[in-house]
């Protein structure tokens, strides 16, 4: 009998063997076949790519920005193919950096850790399709169960040509994933619930640091996560998860002096408006402050006055005043917009050209 077992048990560890290997497999191919074929060619102007990659370059401490002028202007002299092989130097000329959220900086230098022998553009493409595979294999072999589940996920997502191509996108979008997965996880995995709320935290506080704007999808996986709590030291650990959320959220916050008013009044040219806003392009915001003002923003990297605290206050409040009115003048549209936002945002997203 216990030789029948033993066999019986071997040939069960065989078979779920072939099924890892199976689905892995075939994950890799797909994502190296779409990668092969949809991968992204460009990067983000130097002017908001640089200070990522400069900043890993010169990483002393955390939060502590620095960026080198000497190094952005060698770098801004290079052609497209030149600087995506480029490693951006370590140098004492440095100046501070505040514009923006700091945690891309922690993945700039996390892939120049782990690919040094690369330029820096291109490490951090590698390094983001290694997280893409490996949170693909996470889904495909831990969370989903069923082949339908499995290999519609790796079509629909894994090796979907939109997503491959904002992953192999060198610049912050791809990291905005995050609350999504841990959220699928959530609902999808009813017996992790317990713990996963916790081990979710530390993901989701990383997204907020590297791109604030999943805030209320975080938010709203604290809320789910509440709401399928069934016991009272259920809803405790989900009230706990959640008040640390708060709190890291508010610490990440203090390390930035970015503001919302820029992206929510841009965002008003999404869709037909009168409000002056034609199209969902920054030099509207730019241009509405310079004809309040007389002053013009120049976004430069080492010499525009964007970078002046003082300057982009002024800037961030008079279009928070502008949008303010357009709440008085007629809310109606904001309504509209909202609901339109949350319609595309759970189904084809919003379709630029």
């Amino acid at each position: 009998m216990s030789n029948i077992i033993k066999k019986y048990c071997h040939e069960v560890a065989l078979n779920d063997f072939k099924k890892i290997w199976v689905v892995s497999s075939v994950t890799l191919i797909l994502i190296l076949i779409s990668t092969f074929c949809f991968a992204h060619k460009g990067y983000q102007s130097i002017d908001w790519t640089f200070p990522y990659f400069s900043g890993a370059a010169n990483f002393e401490r955390i939060f502590d920005w620095q960026i080198s002028p000497s190094d952005f202007e060698r770098a801004s002299l290079l052609s497209a193919d030149e600087y995506r092989a480029y490693n951006h130097q370590r140098t004492h000329d440095l100046i501070p950096y505040s514009y923006n959220n700091y945690g891309y900086v922690l993945v700039v230098l996390t892939s120049q850790t782990i690919f040094p022998f690369t330029g820096d553009l291109e490490g951090v493409i590698l390094f983001q399709l290694l997280v893409h595979l490996a949170a693909s294999l996470f889904m495909v072999l831990m969370v989903l169960r069923s082949p339908l589940q499995r290999y519609g996920f790796l079509l629909l997502y894994a090796a979907n040509p939109m997503i491959v191509y904002f992953t192999t996108f060198p610049f912050y979008y791809f990291w905005m994933f995050l609350p999504s997965l841990v959220f699928a996880v959530l609902i999808l995995n009813p017996h992790w619930r317990n713990w996963w709320v916790f081990l979710a935290l530390p993901v989701l506080l990383f997204s907020l640091l590297v791109r604030p704007t999943t805030v209320f999808l975080a938010g709203f996986f604290i809320v789910v996560a509440f709401y399928f709590a069934t016991t009272k030291a259920e809803r405790l650990r989900a009230a706990a998860a959640g008040t640390l959320l708060v709190l890291g959220f508010g610490l990440i916050a203090g390390q930035s002096s970015g503001s919302p008013w820029h992206i929510i009044y841009v965002g008003l040219g999404a869709y037909e408006n009168d409000f002056g806003v034609p199209d969902m392009d920054d030099n509207r915001g730019f241009e509405y402050f310079h004809d309040q003002t007389g002053v013009n923003i120049d976004t430069s990297l080492i010499h525009g006055n964007w970078n002046d605290p003082e300057v982009r206050e002024i800037y961030m409040l008079t279009l928070k005043d502008r949008y303010f009115e357009i709440v008085k003048e007629n809310p109606w549209p904001l309504f509209r917009n909202a609901i339109m936002n949350a319609l595309q945002v759970f189904s084809v997203g919003h379709i630029v050209d």
